[in-house]
């Protein structure tokens, strides 16, 4: 009862923090696409440039190696801009907008007032966890690529699936409680109580991503036919606001 009424309350609010956060990386992997497609234009251009001073650097001119040193450190900077922003910027921004949104989430069904001294706790605490599921998630893409030539390769991606739900768990558990030293002996026995609901959270969670995604391919192919795209989000909205129940339900349980 009391997180249903927790919920009824805050609906709304849930709702549109979980769908800002989805939106933002929408957005942000549309304009990640959109850099990378600008790399390789611009890399294009740098080549026509090298094949058009390829007479002078066969002569070894003063004047051509000028040249091919101007554009070898424009074409560096170009590539080391561009895997800066794929490889650490972009995670590092979902990471800093996902600790903002769930941080006021979770904080939201603890009934706690929000401020920035739960964010930078649930950032930090993120911090060792994110470095294991960047791990884990590396692991589980790299088998989960082979699961249908192998039972070996099954196998080890269900366990790496399992293992990145754990640390979510760990991470969240943390969070909601204080820190003791018998904490993680009781957030396994908590797992009685609380693993429907975080199972549920986690399942509506990964559902309403599969959607993002599916949105996502079909607007970078321009695959949407006629009004597709809008039963989808409705079905996004659907299971963010189902997931959002789910973590009032295990928020609760776990102060129980």
């Amino acid at each position: 009862m009391l997180a249903l009424k927790n919920y009824k309350r805050n609906f709304w609010k849930y709702l549109l923090v979980d769908s800002v956060f989805l939106s933002f990386v929408f957005f942000l992997m549309v304009y990640a696409k959109g850099k990378v497609e600008t790399f390789f234009i611009l890399f294009e251009g740098y080549q026509v440039q090298l094949e058009a001073i390829e007479p002078e650097l066969l002569n070894q001119t003063v004047t051509g190696l000028l040249q091919f040193e101007q554009i070898a450190d424009q074409l560096n900077a170009l590539v080391t801009n561009t895997y800066i922003f794929i490889v650490f910027l972009v995670p590092l921004l979902i990471f800093l907008v996902f600790c903002l949104s769930q941080s006021y989430n979770f904080s939201l069904g603890m009934n706690k007032k929000y401020n920035w001294k739960r964010l930078v706790r649930f950032l930090l605490l993120g911090i060792p966890f994110v470095v294991i599921l960047f791990f884990l998630f590396s692991l589980f893409f790299d088998n989960f690529a082979y699961f249908l030539y192998s039972w070996n390769y099954l196998l080890i991606t269900l366990l790496l699936g399992l293992l990145i739900v754990v640390v979510f768990y760990v991470w969240f558990y943390l969070f909601v409680n204080k820190i003791r030293l018998r904490s993680f002996k009781e957030m396994f026995f908590a797992l009685k109580k609380v693993g429907l609901s975080y199972l549920g959270m986690i399942l509506f969670g990964l559902l309403s991503l599969s959607i993002l995604g599916v949105l996502y391919v079909r607007l970078i192919t321009d695959s949407f036919y006629q009004f597709m795209w809008i039963p989808m989000i409705l079905f996004l909205l659907l299971f963010l606001a189902i997931m959002g129940y789910f973590r009032v339900v295990f928020v609760k349980k776990l102060l129980s």
